[in-house]
Formats: structure tokens, sequence, C-alpha cells
């Protein structure tokens, strides 16, 4: 999109990465609730007047997470209403999920300090033309990782595999997966 953007976490953080936002080299900047609540140098440049100048919004994506995790899991989400205190109030929180039901919604406006008169709330639904939801049961559970083979297609010709079909496999144990992906692509 022709965007200046930048990952700022607890791995890349060091002095030239501190400089740049000071001068407000990146139009966008990706970071998480540890970074923003709980770094000291980077919730300086979150509230210096220089970066104000520029915000145009704070968006917090899965926003769900807040009332999911933020009891007990990741606590931290359930303060990010906190970046509202060095945050201008003229820059509007932004919250996005494609899983906000209505008392989730709730409390992500409650911990978020949005209220609902003064807010806007855009739901498209759930159904995409892009996407088809399938059950494959596999019949000896866990062991049976060859009845995932439907989403590989294979040149019949040459018995290799050409396209792997765009697809979401939900695992309740990811060194089944790692397992898989490694049967599969080494």
């Amino acid at each position: 999109m022709g965007l200046t953007a930048v990952a700022v976490n607890g791995d890349n953080w060091n002095s030239d990465v501190y400089k740049s936002l000071q001068q407000n080299e990146y139009q966008v900047i990706i970071t998480s609730p540890d970074m923003a609540l709980e770094h000291a140098p980077f919730r300086t440049v979150l509230s210096s007047q220089t970066l104000a100048k520029k915000t145009l919004a704070v968006v917090i994506d899965e926003s769900h997470c807040i009332s999911q995790w933020g009891d007990n899991f990741r606590p931290l989400y359930n303060r990010l209403g906190e970046l509202r205190s060095y945050i201008p109030a003229k820059v509007p929180f932004l919250t996005t999920s494609a899983t906000l039901p209505p008392l989730v919604l709730a409390q992500v406006r409650s911990s978020l300090h949005i209220d609902p008169l003064e807010s806007y709330h855009l739901s498209i639904g759930t159904d995409r033309p892009n996407i088809a939801y399938f059950v494959h049961h596999m019949k000896a559970g866990k062991s049976d990782l060859d009845a995932l083979n439907f989403v590989l297609r294979a040149d019949l010709a040459k018995d290799e595999i050409t396209e792997l079909v765009q697809t979401m496999v939900f695992f309740d144990d990811i060194n089944l997966v790692l397992l898989r992906w490694r049967r599969t692509f080494l």
C-alpha cells in the first residue's frame, strides 16, 4: 500500500528504532500491549506531541482477546484502556475482530472506555463467498493424518504435490501439526 511501517517489540527495540520513531519516519507502528503499556521509553514516544500530531487512530486488532485473554492468560489486554491516558483524546480507537458477539463487544467497549452512544459498530457478518466450511472426520483420530490429504492437490502423472489448497485445519496438539508438516514437506 506504499505505507512505511515498523514492528516495535522487545527483540528489535534499540536506539535506532527509538530515534526513527521520534522523527516520525513511519506511518504505521505495529506493537503489542506489553510494549505500549510497560516499556517506558516506547510509551514516552507514544505520548509525545510530535507523534500525537500525526496519529490518525489506534487500531486494536483481534480485540476479542481483551475479553477472552484479559482476565487470566494475558492480563495486559484488560489494561489497553490505559492507552487513553497518554494518547490524545482526539485520536479514535478502532477495534477489529472477526469474532465479537454482543457480550464480548460490551466487554471490549468497557475495557477500552468506548461509549456505545458515541461510537459506531459495523458487523459485516460471517458469510463470505470465498469460505466454505467442511468437516472431515478422521477414522483413527490423531493417528489418521492421511485424512488431511484432501488439502493437497497432486499431479497424478508425476506423483508429486503441485498445489496446497488454501485451508484452515484446527488441531489441539501442536506436536501433531509439526509431525504432519514434516512428513508432507520435508
